[in-house]
């Protein structure tokens, strides 16, 4: 009997509850986030829509402010546009607000919106006129201070650009000065004119001279002096005083002399010989030494003339000194040769067109 008690109290508990969790079951809904708001964005924005349509302006407030607080939600573009309107109106119309207060509010989230997208407009014939006559407050105030930064740009850059053309113009009479002193800067000018070979080529110091090595020339000019005298006094010497003839021309033999000394002729046309060497090497040397030494140009006149007036000097036309020099056709070479053998020396001259 007991047995049978205890299952009919548990069957009647079991019916019992049975209704309950079906009803609990069926009014289920998401739980609320940490700060009284949908976890989802979109079931938030939809439960502000509707208390936004039933003129709750707290409730409104109440899901909406945690949410657009949050850096992290809202993320899709339509969600927070519409969020954000729906905020700002509930706001502007929430008379438990000081007025001040809620233009203030609404203002910030509007703000947000056009921070976002500058060219961002609110939706026509959707919210309240107030919160229309605050938007249009609020693209006024951001007109005024784009005009007002635009301004401060303007008058940076002004600023910028009259420090910048000071500097220019700095620059420029810097520019003018040195340019003026280039050309007043007087230069060394060198006025060369062409010398030939030919003239160095002339023996007895004469090239010497010519090359403007007076001591040189005087040197070479004595010893060439010194030496032809005396080969010329050997010469006179055999035919005077030794009574030498020649019978066959230059010919090895042909020497008759009337002085019976041979030993003593003999010696003295040996010296006669060295003496003619000498000679030849000496004027041989004196040529060599006058080539050797030649300057292809000579210095006539140094001065010194302001740079403007060389400049002026290089701006002519080819019928000016510049022309003419650059148009000169080249000249004949003349140069002189001298060659050897055992048999003599050769002078000559070679000329190049």
């Amino acid at each position: 009997m007991r047995s049978a008690l205890v299952i009919a109290v548990c069957a009647s508990l079991a019916f019992g509850a049975a209704p309950a969790w079906g009803s609990a079951t069926a009014a289920w809904s998401p739980a609320p986030g940490p700060n009284g708001a949908p976890d989802d964005d979109e079931e938030a924005v939809e439960q502000a829509e509707a208390a936004w349509s039933r003129g709750d302006w707290a409730g409104v407030r109440a899901v909406l402010e945690p949410v657009a607080e949050d850096s992290g939600r809202l993320g899709d573009p339509r969600l927070r546009e519409k969020g954000l309107c729906l905020l700002a109106d509930a706001i502007v119309n929430d008379a438990e607000l000081d007025e001040q207060e809620r233009r203030g509010m609404a203002a910030t989230y509007l703000q947000l919106l056009l921070d976002a997208d500058p060219d961002w407009r609110l939706p026509p014939a959707i919210y309240s006129p107030d919160l229309f006559e605050l938007f249009v407050e609020v693209q006024d105030q951001r007109s005024q201070q784009t005009s007002k930064q635009c301004q401060t740009d303007l008058n940076a850059c002004q600023a910028d650009m009259a420090e910048k053309s000071a500097e220019l113009e700095e620059l420029r009479s810097r520019h003018v000065s040195l340019q003026q002193r280039y050309a007043d800067q007087d230069v060394e000018v060198r006025r060369q004119v062409a010398r030939s070979r030919v003239f160095a080529a002339i023996p007895f110091g004469i090239g010497h001279f010519y090359n403007g090595e007076r001591a040189l020339g005087g040197v070479m000019l004595g010893t060439e002096l010194a030496v032809g005298a005396a080969g010329l006094t050997l010469i006179l010497y055999r035919t005077i005083a030794d009574g030498c003839r020649r019978q066959r021309g230059f010919q090895r033999g042909s020497l008759i002399c009337s002085n019976r000394d041979i030993e003593g002729i003999l010696r003295r046309r040996k010296a006669e010989e060295l003496v003619g060497w000498v000679f030849l090497g000496s004027i041989a040397l004196d040529i060599f030494l006058a080539q050797f030494r030649f300057k292809p140009f000579k210095t006539q006149t140094v001065e010194r003339v302001p740079r403007r007036v060389l400049d002026a000097e290089g701006d002519g036309s080819d019928g000016g000194p510049a022309g003419r020099r650059r148009n000169r056709k080249p000249r004949a070479k003349v140069r002189p040769t001298a060659g050897g053998d055992r048999h003599g020396v050769s002078l000559g001259v070679s000329v190049r067109f």
